[in-house]
């Protein structure tokens, strides 16, 4: 008697978009010899020139990390709710559109997406391809099929900015949104609340903000206020900052995204533009949620449909004036004392002589991850080093006291470093 064993299930993603969603990643970006050096971990890129100065009309004054410190739970108990399990009846590929499923799933959940080959990113442009190619485009296609009502107009689109080089957008729009902007609709109301619906999606390749870089955005706690004029300098996370709230306050976008395409951050803006409040960084191949979740989403919540996210309430003035975003067009005085030293033990100073094997003298944590005490080893093997590089210091460094001597040296552990360091100097 014969048997007849048949293999597993092969599923498009439309016949169970609830488990694809959730289980689909991004591919990863492949960098080749031609795109721009991304920064070894832990630097920055000292790249991200963006043209903001601080501007009177720039009025941000709270920046909120914590309120959506918990929000991946809400994410993926949405997407279990809203998408279905149930087959569609209908292919992953609208042969109207041309929109289609095109994030990848591990082979474990037997989904048959199609490959689809996209030339390396070796600039930002190309870079815009596979942010549209792979997330967007299968975000586009998921809000199509669950919320075919309420999405059907509305699609991403490249947006110019005059950083062009260094940061540009997608944005979730209509075409009667767009036509709004040269033909004004006669009930303001109804634009607003169309214009509201849109989100701006940010994005800067890696050689441009680093996963530092990111960190330290995520980390800004204040934007600093316009003082008049007394300087145009901001730091990059400002600068960042800035930028966003202009994109977003021009597109009267509350909601926004920022990334990187290995990180993700997912944000919004308050009624009257003085907060923001935002999430964890979340990685390209994030899990619980997935980042199809998180973009899915993100842009339902914007566009206000059911299920999704209510802002918190922010006191903020009534009555302000309209704001009326007109960047400076004069030149901008970039500092060049952006310190690129983390404090890592693959970062030494290239003035203190300290070979590369000599890896345990700092934390691989570096200066700004912990508190926990550095590793301590026996510094038998870097003495003649210091002694050296010391000895090659201007005479000022004379009064160095003169018992540092080769048994105490061996004795010294590392006990503290500054938290404002001076590169290439240990501080005992």
């Amino acid at each position: 008697m014969l048997s007849f064993f048949a293999g597993p299930t092969v599923l498009r993603g439309t016949d169970n978009i609830r488990q694809y969603t959730a289980k689909c990643l991004l591919p990863e970006m492949p960098y080749v010899a031609d795109a721009p050096q991304v920064p070894l971990p832990g630097h920055k890129t000292h790249m991200n020139r963006l043209h903001i100065r601080p501007e009177p009309y720039r009025r941000l004054e709270m920046i909120d990390c914590e309120t959506f410190m918990n929000i991946g739970s809400v994410i993926t108990q949405w997407a279990q709710r809203v998408f279905p399990d149930r087959p569609l009846k209908v292919n992953d590929l609208d042969e109207e559109t041309g929109e289609n499923l095109t994030l990848p799933c591990p082979a474990a959940y037997n989904f048959a997406i199609a490959d689809i080959w996209h030339t390396a990113a070796v600039d930002i442009h190309r870079f815009a391809g596979w942010l549209d190619t792979f997330p967007l485009t299968t975000t586009q296609r998921l809000l199509h099929l669950a919320f075919p009502n309420q999405t059907k107009a509305w699609h991403f689109k490249l947006k110019q900015d005059r950083d062009k080089e260094l940061f540009q957008y997608f944005l979730w729009t209509s075409p009667q949104l767009e036509a709004s902007k040269t033909r004004p609709p006669l009930d303001p109301d109804a634009l607003e609340m169309m214009t509201r619906k849109s989100v701006v999606i940010a994005f800067q390749p890696p050689w441009i903000m680093s996963p530092a870089d990111l960190k330290e955005f995520v980390e800004c706690q204040n934007f600093p206020p316009y003082q008049g004029g007394a300087t145009n300098y901001l730091e990059s996370k400002h600068r960042v900052w800035g930028k966003l709230w202009d994109v977003c306050v021009t597109n009267e976008s509350q909601f926004f995204v920022l990334t990187t395409y290995d990180q993700w951050v997912f944000g919004t803006f308050s009624q009257r533009w003085t907060g923001v409040f935002f999430s964890p960084i979340y990685d390209f191949d994030s899990s619980e949620p997935s980042i199809a979740e998180c973009l899915t989403f993100w842009i339902a919540s914007a566009m206000r449909i059911t299920r999704t996210l209510v802002l918190p309430k922010l006191p903020e003035p009534v009555g302000l004036p309209p704001i009326v975003v007109e960047p400076s067009d004069d030149p901008i005085e970039y500092h060049q004392s952006e310190s690129n030293w983390t404090g890592k033990s693959s970062d030494y100073a290239a003035s203190a002589g300290v070979v590369l094997d000599n890896v345990s003298l700092v934390s691989d944590a570096g200066i700004f991850e912990t508190t926990s005490p550095i590793n301590k080893p026996e510094p038998t093997a870097v003495s003649s080093n210091i002694h050296n590089w010391m000895a090659n210091l201007p005479e000022i460094m004379s009064e160095v006291p003169n018992y540092l001597t080769q048994h105490q040296t061996e004795a010294m552990s590392f006990q503290h470093i500054s938290s404002d360091p001076q590169p290439g100097i240990f501080y005992y």
